[in-house]
Parts: C-alpha cells; structure tokens; sequence
C-alpha cells in the first residue's frame, strides 16, 4: 500500500518509484493525494500537509507505468465486484472515487523486466 509518493520532491520521483519497483513483490496499492480529490476533501482530512508533488491519477499512473508497472485490475467483472464494495463502503460516485475507472488506477501489478510491455499494455493481459 502506498500512501507517500506525493511527499516526494519531484526531482526524485523517478528513483523513488524503482526502488518502489525494487521491493514490491506482486504490485502495489496506489494511495496517494492526487488532483482529482475535491477541495473539500482535501481541507477536511487536511491532506495536503507534506505534499511535494500534486498530480492527477492519470499522471501518476504513468509514472508508475514508466517505472514497470501495469494496470492489475482488466477484467471488468473484477472491476465492477470492487465497485460493488467501494459502493457499500460509501467511498464510490462521490469524493473519493467518481467511477470503476478513477478505482481501477489505483491497483497497480509488477510487470517482469523481461517482459515485452508493449504487448501487456495493447492487449489488456495480466
């Protein structure tokens, strides 16, 4: 689970997120403070204290693309099984996530060095 990339400075997101890539095992849970929060969010839990980097889901999704990894959830049955759960956790279609989309960026699978990523990305395979 991650939770500190948006504390680093930006000058050293690139090394944080290969030694990110370094010890994860399967994948990592994007967690977080990104752009696409409301404001009230983002005052009411007092979320921006620390924050060196604030970017949208979609940036920091392709760092984390850049730096080996890919999208874990791509079967949409999987994905609306979690949205079913964000749903009755009362976290879907409101501050927190707006749809399975915003939810699907934040899980996130180590992709092997040796592996073509451009045919894992084009083809939607796991």
């Amino acid at each position: 689970m991650e939770t500190c990339l948006c504390g680093v400075a930006e000058e050293r997101i690139g090394s944080a997120l290969d030694e990110l890539w370094r010890v994860c095992r399967n994948g990592l849970i994007f967690g977080s403070v990104t752009s696409d929060l409301t404001p009230t969010v983002l005052d009411q839990y007092d979320l921006l204290r620390g924050v060196q980097r604030l970017a949208i889901w979609w940036e920091w999704s392709e760092d984390l693309f850049n730096a080996g990894f890919g999208l874990a959830i791509q079967d949409t049955p999987m994905l609306n099984r979690l949205w079913e759960k964000t749903m009755a956790a009362r976290r879907g279609s409101g501050p927190w996530y707006r749809n399975p989309e915003a939810l699907r960026y934040c899980f996130f699978r180590k992709i092997p060095e040796n592996a073509d990523v451009t045919l894992i990305r084009a083809s939607g395979h796991q």
